[in-house]
């Protein structure tokens, strides 16, 4: 059992809860409202005055699965996941291994535990068919895609066996195929008594094995817009896709231009002989399952990816090979990876919740004079009201800026504003428009 209290904390507000055995509970509530606070509160992951925590005897062992923790397998720098070659980088088969999840020594003389680790390997060759895990094990951890990296850290979660699994945002990253595995999979931990904590942001997100629900408030204020609106702002802009350019760029002018790109990971060809040229003012979606290439496209064109240069990729009329630096002034930037890596290196970035994280970065995207938007997944953390409000600005920032192009990586197209009218879908193994 456990039990929480929280005395006139300035955001939990007098909260208090009790979660018992075999019991499934949803944590949901807009951005800032605290659910990742509370939910690293009940980990033991942070102290906070005021809030008391008062455990069963003996105490339950609680694992916790957040977005931060893919700082953790993403590398001390942004660019980490594209220099990942090297065999001696930790692999995901040692990063699911026996030792690695019980914290386990290798110098320290233990009773074998035959019969503990014979378990585990039952339940790792379980959780790895379930999850498809099986292709990742031999990749360096960093290698990882957004989706996949979550695959893996749910996997660790699950093998430690907890009393009480606690999962922040499960499926956020996750295509709807992952998303799909990933409630059959949580649903079959629920019906062997497993305990859980889910925070979700998206009520279509919600299992139909949840037993209780504890409902945040609402923060009074939101970036943007008030988060109660229930639609965005309208114009003959933002609702017309014909008026979505009223001054329209010249055919001619390309801004990114790929050619002939081939592109191998490990046994994989990720991309062969892909072409594809943007043209000035034009907003294209990029969508396509976990691993098929999305943000490793979005690597090359930034320069980040070191077969950008050994490849014909022009940007703005250089080529990345000599102007990389001068190239990336023009861009303004979003990703998974890039908030993974600042909440490593940034303490104060890293004290926000996830969704905070993402407000922030976002709100630097319509700063300066971009030439080009890349936005890798730019709604990932936020709740549905943020999403429309973020969607909303976006919209029309690109209306008053027709000559900025934009590339948007989703695994929600819907939620697109109408803008983007082009559309490149990668499978991973070849590429069609």
């Amino acid at each position: 059992m456990i039990s929480l209290a929280c005395h006139r904390h300035p955001l939990l507000k007098n909260l208090r809860w009790r979660i018992l055995p075999r019991q499934q509970w949803l944590l949901t509530g807009p951005n800032g409202s605290g659910k990742t606070l509370l939910a690293r509160l009940l980990a033991g992951e942070l102290q906070l005055p005021r809030v008391s925590l008062d455990l069963a005897d003996p105490p339950p062992t609680i694992a916790l699965l957040t977005f931060a923790q893919q700082s953790l397998l993403s590398g001390d720098y942004l660019q980490a996941r594209w220099h990942s070659a090297a065999e001696s980088l930790p692999t995901v088969r040692a990063f699911l291994s026996y030792d690695n999840v019980h914290h386990i020594n290798p110098y320290e003389i233990r009773p074998k535990n035959t019969a503990a680790r014979k378990t585990f390997s039952a339940r790792l060759k379980h959780l790895a068919a379930t999850l498809d895990l099986s292709p990742l094990l031999p990749r360096p951890l960093i290698a990882l895609s957004n989706g996949e990296s979550r695959r893996v850290l749910l996997a660790h979660a699950c093998l430690q066996t907890p009393d009480l699994l606690i999962l922040d945002d499960p499926f956020a990253g996750l295509d709807p195929d992952a998303s799909r595995h990933l409630r059959h999979i949580l649903a079959d931990l629920a019906s062997h008594g497993q305990s859980m904590l889910l925070t979700l942001r998206h009520p279509d997100e919600i299992p139909a094995f949840i037993t209780h629900t504890l409902n945040l408030e609402t923060p009074k204020t939101a970036p943007w817009q008030s988060p109660t609106s229930a639609t965005p702002r309208t114009s003959k802009t933002a609702s017309s896709r014909g008026n979505a350019h009223p001054l329209p760029p010249p055919e001619n002018s390309i801004v990114i231009s790929i050619r002939n790109l081939t592109l191998h990971f490990g046994r994989r060809t990720l991309f062969k002989n892909l072409s594809w040229k943007i043209r000035q003012g034009q907003h294209w979606l990029l969508t396509g399952p976990n691993g098929s290439g999305k943000s490793t496209l979005f690597a090359l064109i930034r320069g980040d990816h070191p077969a950008a240069h050994a490849h014909d990729i022009t940007l703005l009329g250089h080529t990345l090979h000599n102007s990389v630096w001068k190239i990336r002034k023009h861009i303004a930037f979003v990703s998974p990876e890039l908030q993974a890596t600042l909440a490593a290196s940034d303490p104060a970035f890293a004290a926000l919740s996830s969704g905070q994280q993402r407000l922030r970065l976002l709100d630097h995207v319509f700063k300066g004079r971009p030439k080009i938007l890349l936005l890798d997944e730019p709604c990932l953390n936020l709740d549905p009201a943020h999403t429309r409000a973020f969607y909303d600005r976006l919209t029309h920032y690109l209306s008053a800026h027709p000559l900025v192009t934009a590339l948007l990586i989703t695994h929600h197209p819907v939620e697109a504003p109408a803008t983007f009218t082009h559309r490149l879908k990668l499978t991973g193994q070849q590429t069609r428009r």
